[in-house]
């Protein structure tokens, strides 16, 4: 088992061993938390947590890269437990080797419950919502070249859709 319990986080595999991303405990507060899971020694080990804690946000790994895009942040204000939830449009770059977090362009647009995938140097996110409260599902399709550091906007998708996932076979997108 994970050290902490956590749901609506990000998860990719890097290397083989599998990272998981944030979240939210099971009292709903966000967490900024990273783990990853080594199957060849079968255990969970912390590493650098999120610069801030979020939920609800895509993870996918280009290289040794694990890119963090969107989600929901939520900002405390002093002398209170809850604070202000807010989808967010950035981006965070992990580098595994160096153990290190850091911003790279944010997306067009601020997403949650998108889906995401990489093929090659380039991410691709799907749909999710624009608001954390009463959002719109969203039929948009970005595209992330991980080497400029650049955004391009896609053809939308036939129908908006979040909450959903996506897979690579073959070079195609399902």
């Amino acid at each position: 088992a994970m050290s902490s319990p956590r749901r609506s986080f990000g998860a990719c595999v890097i290397a083989g061993e599998v990272f998981v991303t944030g979240g939210v405990d099971n009292d709903y507060r966000p967490l900024a938390s990273v783990e990853r899971y080594s199957p060849t020694e079968a255990t969970w080990t912390a590493v650098a947590p999120l610069p801030e804690a979020r939920y609800s946000h895509a993870a996918v790994a280009v290289g040794s890269a694990m890119y963090v895009l969107g989600g929901v942040l939520n900002h405390a204000h002093e002398d209170e437990d809850d604070g202000e939830n807010f989808v967010t449009a950035s981006v965070l770059k992990f580098d595994s080797l160096q153990g290190t977090w850091g911003q790279v362009a944010p997306m067009p647009e601020a997403r949650t419950l998108s889906a995401a995938v990489s093929i090659g140097s380039d991410i691709y996110v799907f749909g999710g919502s624009d608001d954390f409260a009463d959002g719109v599902d969203q039929a948009s399709v970005f595209k992330f070249d991980t080497e400029a550091n650049e955004w391009s906007t896609l053809a939308p998708m036939p129908i908006a859709m979040s909450d959903h996932s996506a897979s690579v076979v073959g070079g195609l997108v399902y």
